[in-house]
Order: C-alpha cells, then sequence, then structure tokens
C-alpha cells in the first residue's frame, strides 16, 4: 500500500512541476538558477572550510 501511495505522489509532484514549466517557463528557469547557484554556494563554503580544516591540521 505504502508503495502505491509513494507513486501515487511521486505522479502528483511531475505533473506539478511539468505544469508549471509549461504556464511559467521564466519563473522555472529562475527558480533552477537560484537553487543551482545555492548549491554551488553551498559547496564552495564546503570546499573552502573542509580545505582551511586540513591545512589547520597538517601545517
Amino acid at each position: 500500500m505504502t508503495a502505491v501511495i509513494k507513486k501515487g505522489v511521486g505522479l502528483v509532484v511531475v505533473l506539478f512541476l511539468l505544469w508549471f514549466l509549461f504556464t511559467d517557463p521564466n519563473g522555472a528557469a529562475g527558480m533552477v538558477r537560484e537553487i543551482g547557484t545555492a548549491i554551488w554556494d553551498l559547496l564552495s563554503r564546503l570546499f573552502d572550510a573542509l580545505s582551511r580544516f586540513l591545512n589547520g591540521l597538517f601545517a
């Protein structure tokens, strides 16, 4: 039963994203750009922190 619910929720989410993409492509593109920028910023911070930690540990 839970597998059916998970598939149903997944289908609803995919349909909503497709509807959002077709009704507001500029908004969808902006949202994807902002999410990508945020992920890149977080990964850059993580790498910088890891680099500083390893330099402090081995220097």
